[in-house]
């Protein structure tokens, strides 16, 4: 069976490999997009594009309802599973991504000093198969984990001294818990690999508990 990570994060890539010692990454291309609800549902929604895309694109899947998120009725093991993810920042009832400038990755910096904010990361799973000439989705499961994150007191030199480093700009929030950003967090309340990208104990749980043959690789079918 092929895994793939519709995902570029070199941050997901380690992640995903404490679960899948072999996996493929095809990141999705699209502009990330949809509709804004709640944090959770958004989050998990933008996860769901981006597996959906490169299920469309590299599978030739096509929509088996109108939103594009149903399974159909199939019992099986599959033949590829797709594993889209995506994390946000929400902060003073925003969601912050990433800077797109040095402007914006201050004004990020200074909204979350001294401060908690929540991050959210959405994971969505597709599990195709090839039936006939077609591909099809027996399964799709999507979820998001949620981590508060407490940031100390911030001075404009240590924003500065930061952003200086150029770690802010492609990390959503404008900073990454795991680089040399670390020195101002004050504490976590949840999964600390949520924060980085990749909710890894909680996607080993739904695996476990929905798909559990991707965990014996003696076990799954051929791939697509």
């Amino acid at each position: 069976m092929r895994i793939i990570l519709a995902s570029a994060s070199p941050r997901r890539k380690e992640l995903l490999g404490h679960i899948f010692s072999d996996f493929e990454i095809i990141p999705a291309q699209r502009e990330e997009n949809a509709i804004f609800k709640n944090p959770s549902q958004y989050v998990s929604d933008l996860a769901f594009s981006k597996a959906y895309e490169v299920a469309e694109t590299s599978f030739g899947l096509k929509s088996q309802t109108d939103s594009g998120h149903g399974s159909i009725n199939v019992n099986g093991p599959g033949t590829a599973l797709i594993i889209g993810a995506d994390t946000i920042v929400y902060a003073g009832e925003k969601v912050l991504g990433k800077p797109s400038d040095t402007e914006s990755a201050i004004e990020m910096l200074q909204l979350l000093s001294g401060k908690r904010h929540s991050v959210y990361t959405g994971v969505a799973l597709l599990l195709l198969e090839k039936q006939d000439v077609q591909t099809v989705c027996l399964r799709n499961l999507t979820f998001s984990e949620k981590t508060h994150v407490f940031v100390s007191d911030l001075t404009k030199q240590e924003i500065s001294a930061y952003i200086d480093t150029g770690d802010c700009f492609d990390k959503a929030g404008s900073y990454g818990i795991q680089g040399q950003f670390s020195k101002h967090i004050d504490h976590i309340e949840g999964d600390y690999f949520n924060v980085v990208g990749l909710p890894v104990s909680r996607l080993y749980r739904e695996i476990k508990a929905h798909l559990s043959f991707l965990l014996d690789s003696s076990k799954r079918p051929h791939a697509l």
